[in-house]
């Protein structure tokens, strides 16, 4: 059990005549909790409350009021006796449960939980439009149009499925680049493992490409005889393209750390001039963000 927080015990002290005291946290350390420094006429003395995991002890001077330092039990009871004999055994989980009652939804609240974006404010559709939410920045494209074509939700829907269908034209060309590095890592990544180990591929491929001598019989007669071999010709062109992958890696590392914008972040940004160019009527930080954050799918 945690030690009592600093408002339940001011709230003790208020209600049972004790001088009150103007609370001030110290930290969060499982040592000091709390300290305490009263008001009114005492406001040159200072109290503190001691915390461990186990007990906790109110410490105050005798002109503050009291007849006896406040001494916490177990940190969730505490005993106060005071000069005018007031004294008392106070149960504070029953007052911390009670400062910290939760507030359940109800079955009203429930019902009324958003389950679309068009059921979302306009001020949360401007939070998750700027954290880069598609769905969110659809949804205010959509407002826009019907602010400016002064048109109903559905219409303007039909609208913001013109405008997606626009910002898709090309992506074939755009994605181009990554269809076929795609297709080369395949063909490279699985191709590499016949050329270095099947015996008649490699036979073929030294004997059109690379022309190297070959070993005697005896000495490709398993796949490791004959990677063994096809490694002296493969371990160059497989360590030139590591390397060389690692260092187009680095290269973007540094152009994303200086905010140049790599080919994915350029191609967005072209559809999304295109996008504006295409319909200027509407706002265009909402058409951008659209553009920006929309898949480069072609059907998504």
């Amino acid at each position: 059990v945690r030690a009592p927080s600093s408002t339940i015990i001011k709230d003790l002290l208020e209600s049972h005549g004790i001088p009150k005291f103007a609370d001030e946290v110290l930290g969060q350390a499982a040592g000091v909790c709390l300290r305490h420094v009263p008001a009114g006429p005492h406001a040159s003395m200072s109290s503190m409350v001691y915390a461990t995991n186990q007990s906790a002890i109110f410490c105050s001077p005798g002109r503050a009021g009291l007849a006896s330092p406040i001494r916490i039990r177990n940190s969730s009871h505490v005993v106060i006796k005071t000069k005018d004999g007031i004294s008392g055994d106070f149960d504070l989980l029953d007052q911390k449960a009670k400062a910290l009652a939760l507030r359940v939804p109800t079955l009203e609240d429930a019902v009324n939980m958003p389950s679309f974006m068009c059921e979302l404010s306009n001020e949360a559709l401007i939070i998750l439009a700027e954290n880069g939410n598609h769905e969110a920045c659809t949804e205010r494209l959509v407002r826009d149009v019907m602010r400016v074509d002064k048109i109903e939700w559905a219409a303007a829907r039909d609208v913001v499925k013109k405008i997606r269908a626009e910002s898709r034209k090309g992506l074939w060309l755009a994605t181009l680049p990554y269809k076929i590095g795609m297709t080369c890592g395949l063909v490279t990544g699985f191709g590499c493992l016949p050329m270095i180990f099947h015996k008649p591929t490699a036979m073929w491929f030294n004997q059109i490409f690379v022309t190297t001598a070959v070993p005697d019989k005896e000495d490709l007669e398993t796949m490791l005889e004959v990677g063994s071999w096809t490694w002296g010709w493969m371990e160059p062109a497989l360590g030139t393209a590591s390397f060389t992958l690692l260092a187009l890696q680095y290269v973007r590392a540094q152009m994303v750390n200086m905010d140049y914008k790599p080919y994915t972040n350029t191609v967005k940004f072209w559809r999304a001039e295109r996008l504006h160019k295409a319909f200027p009527q509407y706002n265009e930080d909402m058409v951008f963000d659209f553009a920006t954050t929309a898949s480069l799918k072609t059907k998504h």
